[in-house]
């Protein structure tokens, strides 16, 4: 039988059967182990049942993507969820997760949250960074403001498609799950006045069914693992640096210091915005820091 892996807890997996009927509750085939693979939520999977409620999982079918932090495979939207107040947003963490997305083939979504509390020029102004290049929501929890755009940008892709929500402690990813979902299954924390900033609320990953496709609800995803991407392909994630790339003198132009670079002269005129180039720069760095150790 065939199913997709909804919810991964204390070592069992929950299979949803691709008949509909009621979730299945598995463990894993020790060959896994060996092989040094693991079933996650959102794996597609055979599986076989050994009684009327558990089973097996026998074969992990082909994935789309993967993750390691939170370990979950087959996304299709990642939804940066960021606060421009309470917490304010370090546009490099923006940057870093739309690289996560371009990286393993997922769709960003921008959702600035918290507009009942954020001033109309500092919103537009970090809104115009992005909206030409990505799809941006903005919603208040509080109000439920913006969230007909959200679905609605969520279903442009379809009925069955899979969305995570990412982004730093505090900036309402639960708040906004429960939106999404119509009632209160997330559990919300409160900022730390102290920290400003919030403590993870989510324990467990688990995919919820809903009329706009399926959502993830996972701990963690906040953060780029740069260990996986080369220095010279890291303008692959930047659409706007890849754009003026082809335009650049040399075909390995690394974009940080070499004449005749156009991306540079793009900075410059303005057509690429400089706080993107700058993480641009900064994550480069990083990489290459990576590497000597």
């Amino acid at each position: 039988m065939k199913g997709l892996i909804v919810k991964a807890l204390s070592g069992f997996y929950y299979v949803r059967p691709d008949n509909g009927v009621k979730v299945v509750q598995c463990r894993a085939r020790g060959i896994f182990r060996n092989e040094g693979k693991k079933p996650l939520v959102g794996d597609y999977v055979e599986y076989s049942v050994t009684t009327d409620d558990e089973g097996i999982v026998d074969e992990i079918l082909e994935r789309k993507n993967s993750f390691i932090r939170p370990p979950v495979a087959n996304i299709d939207n990642l939804v940066i969820v960021i606060s421009l107040k309470n917490p304010k947003i370090v546009p490099l963490v923006v940057d870093k997760l739309l690289v996560t997305a371009e990286q393993q083939s997922v769709r960003p979504v921008i959702c600035i949250n918290k507009l009942d509390i954020t001033e109309t020029k500092e919103l537009e102004n970090f809104k115009s960074i992005y909206e030409d290049i990505y799809d941006v929501a903005i919603v208040s929890t509080t109000s439920k403001d913006g969230f007909d755009e959200l679905k609605q940008i969520l279903l442009e892709e379809g009925r069955d498609v899979k969305t995570a929500l990412a982004g730093p402690s505090g900036v309402g990813k639960s708040s906004i799950m429960n939106v999404l979902l119509g009632e209160d299954i997330v559990p919300v924390d409160v900022i730390n006045a102290k920290m400003n900033r919030g403590n993870h609320t989510t324990r467990h990953i688990e995919i919820f069914d809903t009329e706009f496709g399926y959502i993830f609800d996972t701990p963690g995803f906040t953060t780029l693992d740069i260990k996986d991407i080369d220095e010279m392909e890291l303008d692959k994630y930047f659409p706007e640096i890849r754009e003026s790339s082809k335009n650049c003198q040399y075909t390995n132009c690394s974009h940080i210091d070499e004449i005749g670079c156009n991306v540079f002269k793009d900075v410059e005129e303005e057509i690429i915005n400089e706080n993107r180039y700058n993480s641009y720069k900064q994550i480069y760095k990083a990489i290459l820091e990576e590497k000597e150790y």
